[in-house]
């Protein structure tokens, strides 16, 4: 799935949940009015407690709902399916008992604590829920409509009729209207997320080779020290371009661009197995590698001999581009943290430019 539509569709999720959870309890009061004032408790306890049951049951499961779509942002889809089911449930049942109590004539002296009730549950979920059009539209009619109905039909009830059938008019287009203006702020919710991780991902990545920066490849060698303490191998290589202001100042900087970019990319593809491949300095590369000394000394060795022995295309121009290359394994016995790793690396390089260039040192040897 798109991020954009993730993103969505969690939001949706979310939104739904919160906006659900304080609800559940209006329907199980509204019943305790409706049975209460009705004698509904003292003629038929049974079938008043199972309600009291479902009501108080429907309310209360919100809270885990809610509690598992904040630990699974994967599965928003399901959760939002769960908790439909929840409130359509209880629209459903709440319908069902003000249309029995309607035409109950032992329920006549509630017919007004009914008709209110029904009114206010049936606003409620259309201004609260117009997340889904279909779904609001499908909730409120469950609530509403069915006692509506049965209003129409009773004596001297006309007028009170009349009354509901204008208000939910006035739900529908309340609700198409809370729809609208609710997908228009997730819009906006968004696009403003998209845009701050687009930002996020551009803010670790070097603009020109398309490698991570310096800032994630020090979070990431950061990580990965702490990771090798436990006794993970972990080696960085520091590689660095031989003599390439010469190859800006010959060719020109369009053709050195050229080069670092190739560079990059040779980078990434023989290290496909590092932590990370990142442009630290101007012509200077790092590379944590999930290897031993020997077998990182080994990859390194590779690269250098593969870059020196096939040129590097910018344009029209052909650069063969040599490397040093300064290589540093971690050994807590040696190195206290990221820090020490990265300048025993440093040294390594420097002893490489030393011996004259083009060739892999490892720390401690001059090669």
């Amino acid at each position: 799935m798109p991020a954009t539509s993730q993103y969505r569709l969690q939001q949706v999720s979310a939104d739904l949940h919160e906006r659900a959870l304080p609800g559940g309890a209006f329907y199980l009061l509204a019943w305790l009015l409706l049975a209460g004032f009705g004698g509904m408790f003292a003629q038929r306890p049974l079938l008043s407690g199972a309600l009291v049951l479902f009501f108080g049951a429907a309310a209360a499961v919100r809270f885990p709902l809610r509690a598992r779509a904040q630990h699974d942002p994967a599965g928003a889809a399901r959760h939002l399916r769960m908790l439909w089911g929840v409130l359509l449930a209880t629209a459903v049942a709440w319908g069902a008992v003000s249309v029995r109590a309607l035409l109950d004539p032992g329920f006549v002296a509630t017919d007004l604590v009914n008709l209110v009730a029904t009114v206010a549950l049936g606003t409620a979920f259309a201004q609260v829920f117009p997340i889904d059009l279909r779904r609001c539209a499908l909730g409120t009619a469950l609530i509403y409509v069915p006692p509506l109905a049965v209003v129409w039909t009773l004596p001297g009830m006309l007028p009170v009729a009349a009354a509901m059938s204008l208000h939910l008019v006035y739900l529908g287009t309340a609700l198409v209207r809370g729809h609208r203006e609710y997908h228009r702020r997730l819009d906006l919710d968004v696009a403003l997320r998209v845009e701050r991780d687009r930002y996020e991902v551009l803010s670790r990545l070097d603009p020109l080779t398309g490698l991570s920066n310096r800032r994630r490849f020090a979070e990431v060698l950061e990580q990965d020290v702490a990771l090798s303490r436990g006794g993970a191998p972990l080696s960085l290589l520091i590689v660095d371009l031989d003599h390439f202001k010469s190859v800006n100042d010959r060719h020109g900087h369009a053709s050195g661009d050229a080069c670092l970019r190739e560079v990059g990319e040779r980078l990434r593809d023989t290290f496909a197995a590092a932590s990370v491949v990142a442009r630290i300095g101007g012509e200077e590369f790092g590379v944590l590698l999930p290897e031993s000394r020997a077998t990182a000394h080994e990859l390194a060795e590779a690269f250098r001999l593969r870059l020196r022995e096939t040129p590097v295309r910018a344009g029209a121009t052909s650069i063969a581009p040599t490397t040093s290359i300064g290589l540093a394994t971690f050994d807590p016995a040696r190195h206290r943290g990221s820090e020490d790793l990265f300048r025993a690396a440093d040294r390594a390089l420097y002893a490489a430019k030393e011996a004259g260039r083009d060739r892999t040192v490892g720390e401690g040897v001059v090669g």
